[in-house]
């Protein structure tokens, strides 16, 4: 099986009984071996996990990915955003800077709904004035998380 047929199948996944098959199949053909593979198909992964409610097992996969980039955190902090669990989203998105990665704009949303969904207004403008300090600042989305943080 080739690996974008892999992801598309991924997209498809309704059970988790199906899911675990397909990422046990990703591990045997290696595919969660190869770094740039690892990254964009444990995303993948992440995010099927949580179609079907397992944002545990999502975790598992996270952990499991060497050296994750920024992408992957974000895929990380949207997992946790998505099911209703901002607090980890924000820790999530707490220890990504305490590795001393540099989070791009994409990153910074997620953190700044995710202090929207918690009601942080403090940690809600210190992501804000990032953006703003990094010039990374995306008009709407940035406009709808602090519209969030508003409520």
């Amino acid at each position: 099986m080739k690996y974008l047929s892999l992801k598309r199948t991924l997209n498809s996944c309704v059970s988790l009984d199906q899911l675990k098959r397909i990422h046990a199949l990703c591990v045997t053909l290696g595919f969660l071996h190869t770094q740039n593979l690892q990254q964009s198909l444990s995303c993948k992964l992440l995010q099927s996990y949580k179609n079907v409610g397992k944002t545990e097992q999502a975790q598992r996969v996270f952990d499991q990915i060497n050296d994750p980039d920024i992408v992957s955190w974000t895929c990380l902090l949207n997992l946790y955003l998505h099911s209703g669990l901002p607090s980890k989203s924000l820790s999530a998105f707490s220890h990504c800077l305490h590795l001393g990665l540099r989070p791009d704009s994409f990153l910074m949303v997620a953190a700044l709904s995710s202090c929207g969904q918690c009601k942080d207004l403090v940690r809600g403008r210190v992501v804000h004035g990032m953006l703003l300090r990094n010039g990374e600042i995306r008009r709407f989305q940035s406009a709808k998380s602090l519209n969030d943080l508003s409520l």
